[in-house]
């Protein structure tokens, strides 16, 4: 979204309008726009200065941070604030402003909703949709490498078997 800077006038410019929602987009494995970013903004010039305000408004599509559904999160900035030095520029490209403010208006841990449950951390089972049926009354060492110790063990108990009938075939030969 670029800016004419002579073609302000006096009393301001109205910008209105969308901008693509590609603008804010952050690579692979990150949030996407499902939108287009509806912008309204006023444009000013004051002392040598572009003076910008408005609103912008899209909707992002977040992994939720408990149970890692997707779902649509309304991004609505309704204090959009943007100045920079004129002098000497002709143009002002206002798509950066914009965009870090998309990013800024996205929450640090998102989540579906307030009372998200999450995930089972035994089996995985989303706990919005069912009920797990694992048996919290028995202990669990709640490691994430628990089923790799486990494979671990057999596989050195697997060896320790494999050594013992070598040795007593090895006995058997010395016989």
């Amino acid at each position: 979204m670029k800016v004419y800077v002579d073609r302000i006038p006096e009393e301001g410019l109205l910008l209105e309008g969308e901008e693509s929602g590609e603008i804010v987009d952050m690579g692979e494995g990150h949030e996407k726009f499902s939108e287009n970013i509806l912008v309204r903004l006023h444009v000013y010039k004051v002392s040598g200065k572009l003076i910008v305000t408005g609103s912008l408004s899209t909707h992002a599509l977040l992994s939720c941070g408990r149970c890692l559904e997707v779902f649509s999160y309304l991004i609505d900035n309704k204090k959009f604030t943007y100045d920079c030095d004129i002098e000497g520029r002709d143009i002002i490209d206002l798509t950066e402003p914009v965009r870090e403010d998309i990013i800024i208006g996205l929450p640090v841990r998102p989540l579906c909703r307030e009372g998200c449950r999450g995930l089972c951390n035994r089996c995985g089972q989303n706990l919005n949709v069912k009920k797990c049926k694992c048996d919290f009354r028995t202990p669990f060492s709640a490691g994430p490498f628990d089923v790799l110790d486990d494979l671990l063990e057999k596989k050195n108990l697997k060896i320790k078997n494999q050594i013992s009938k070598l040795r007593k075939k090895s006995k058997n030969l010395d016989k």
